[in-house]
């Protein structure tokens, strides 16, 4: 399986606050597979750097995938 497992999630964060959960799968971070956190590392610091307001993500949960937008603070 491609993807980085969440392992914790801060209490208060734009991670939490956007539903995610450990154990939950990162597949894709907008359009690009993600097979290591150093991808999702440098796509939220492009993010950033554009000045966008969220990151669009797909997530694998126990049935099936969702998309979930992280808020950029």
């Amino acid at each position: 399986d491609k993807g980085v497992i969440i392992t914790s999630v801060k209490d208060n964060s734009s991670a939490q606050d956007a539903g995610l959960l450990p154990g939950m799968v990162i597949v894709r971070v907008g359009q690009i597979e993600v097979n290591s956190i150093s991808v999702v590392d440098e796509a939220i610091k492009n993010a950033l750097k554009q000045k966008r307001k969220a990151l669009l993500l797909l997530v694998k949960v126990e049935n099936g995938s969702r998309f979930v937008a992280l808020e950029l603070k």
